[in-house]
């Protein structure tokens, strides 16, 4: 439900076939379609800096997939083309990229055995030396094969 108060419950305006799905549960509260209005809301004065995200956004949350922008509509939209040329092709931010990038990787790696995992039945446990020691194993594998994070300058 908390969805529907950022994109709007589905209507006849916005996406009546929602209704029909398997799922689908009448909200309490006809909501409507807002999230241009409530970011612009959220961002205050600074709003018209924001615009074009801001519409990029709108965009994206459609309720109804059909009127969603596409991956390659998105990636033609005048927020990402002015994004490629502002930062993309600046070394700087590219080298910052790459290391927050390796960075993320490393940490999200290394918290596997640190973290307690969720079994079958849900419950928490930690994973035990013999999983700890295979997860190791199974990360140098995959570092050898990897090549998503090999980003070269």
């Amino acid at each position: 439900m908390a969805q529907y108060k950022v994109v709007g419950a589905p209507s006849s305006k916005n996406f009546q076939l929602a209704r029909k799905l398997p799922f689908y549960e009448k909200p309490q509260k006809p909501y409507k379609e807002g999230v241009e209005k409530a970011l612009s809301h959220m961002l205050k004065d600074r709003a018209a800096s924001f615009s074009v995200l801001i519409d990029l956004v709108g965009r994206m949350l459609r309720l109804d997939p059909r009127e969603r922008i596409s991956v390659s509509e998105a990636l033609q939209h005048e927020c990402m083309v002015s994004y490629r040329r502002d930062h993309l092709e600046n070394a700087e931010f590219r080298q910052r990229f790459v290391k927050a990038w390796r960075k993320l990787r490393y940490d999200v790696l290394t918290a596997r055995d640190k973290t307690k995992v969720r079994d079958d039945s849900g419950k928490k446990r930690r994973v035990s030396s013999e999983s700890s020691r295979a997860l190791k194993k199974s990360k140098k594998v995959q570092e050898e094969v990897d090549d998503l994070y090999d980003i070269v300058l």
